[in-house]
């Protein structure tokens, strides 16, 4: 499904009709928000996967560890 917000998937309301490819990822976000509601555990971040790759590039470059 990628990096984008399942839950925003599963609960905004279309204005348009969906493409196929789109209300299934519709459909599968649903299905993750009920296996999490049904009590299936999950793993939450705030730190943004791109905020992690710069990190790691400062530190390959051998620049000093800034502040978060």
């Amino acid at each position: 499904m990628g990096v984008s917000n399942v839950f925003l998937h599963a609960f905004l309301i279309p204005r348009r009709t969906l493409t196929k490819e789109e209300q299934n990822v519709k459909d599968e976000a649903k299905a993750i928000v009920e296996r999490i509601e049904g009590g299936e555990g999950v793993a939450m971040t705030t730190a943004h996967p791109s905020d992690r790759s710069k990190r790691s590039r400062r530190r390959q470059a051998g620049e000093p560890k800034r502040a978060s």
